[in-house]
C-alpha cells in the first residue's frame, strides 16, 4: 500500500508566514454540479464565484497559504505546470483584498491561486481507518461510508487499488480536504517551497469535540 498525505488546509498560525481569511459577508458560492458517481448526491465544497478575494494576515508570504482557503503561489503553479504531476484541473486566480500590518517598504504579495482538483477513486480503507460519525439512513458506500458527520478520526488508510495516479486530489469520502502522493511531497521538498505542511494520513487525528492536528 502506497503512502499518502493530507495537506494541512486549516491552520491559522502565521509563524512565520501569513494565513488567509475571507472578507466579511463573503457569500459568493454556487453548487459545483459535481455529483457522486454512485448515488448522484452533490459532493465536495461549493464553487467559489468571482470576486475571489482573500485577506492575508501579514506581509510575509509563503509559497503555500493555508487558512480559509488553500492557495498556491505563482512559483508553485509554474513549477507544477513544468512537471508531470497529475491532479490539478485548474488554477483559479485570487485577489488579495488586504494584507494586515502593511507598512511603507513592505513587499507586495505574489499572485496566488485557488485549486480545482480531481476526485480520486482511491478509497478510504474502512476496516483499517478509525473514522466515526453520526448514524444516517440510506448512506452511500462511495461518498458517505462514515454515515454523515465525521466526529472523530484516528488515522486514515487509503486503499490504492482504484487510484488513478493523481498526485494531488480530493477523496470522495472526505469532502474538500486535499491529499497528495509521495511524488507530490518529493516535488515540493525538492523545490524547497515555503510554508508547505503535510501529515501522513495514517497519523492524522481529528476530534470534533476537542481539537485537530
Amino acid at each position: 500500500m502506497r503512502e499518502f498525505y493530507r495537506l494541512e488546509t486549516i491552520d491559522f498560525g502565521d509563524f512565520p508566514f501569513a494565513f488567509c481569511d475571507l472578507p466579511i459577508n463573503t457569500n459568493n458560492y454556487a453548487d459545483t454540479g459535481f455529483k457522486c458517481s454512485k448515488c448522484s448526491a452533490p459532493i465536495g465544497a461549493l464553487y467559489w464565484l468571482e470576486p475571489r478575494r482573500v485577506i492575508l494576515s501579514k506581509p510575509r508570504y509563503g509559497d503555500f497559504v493555508s487558512g480559509q482557503r488553500y492557495l498556491f503561489s505563482e512559483k508553485v503553479k509554474t513549477a507544477y505546470e513544468q512537471s508531470d504531476l497529475k491532479g490539478v484541473k485548474a488554477f483559479i486566480p485570487v485577489e488579495i483584498a488586504k494584507v494586515r500590518y502593511m507598512h511603507k517598504g513592505s513587499p507586495k504579495p505574489p499572485q496566488y491561486y485557488a485549486l480545482e482538483l480531481e476526485y480520486s477513486y482511491a478509497g478510504v480503507d474502512i476496516e483499517k481507518s478509525v473514522v466515526r460519525g453520526n448514524p444516517h439512513e440510506g448512506w452511500c458506500t462511495l461518498c458517505n461510508p462514515f454515515r454523515n458527520t465525521k466526529n472523530e478520526i484516528r488515522g486514515i488508510y487509503i486503499d490504492d487499488t482504484n487510484w488513478g495516479g493523481e498526485d494531488i486530489f480530493h477523496l470522495y469520502e472526505m469532502g474538500g480536504s486535499v491529499y497528495a502522493s509521495q511524488k507530490f511531497i518529493d516535488f515540493c521538498e525538492e523545490h524547497k517551497f515555503t510554508n508547505f505542511n503535510y501529515i501522513n494520513t495514517k497519523d492524522y487525528v481529528f476530534d470534533f469535540f476537542g481539537s485537530f492536528i
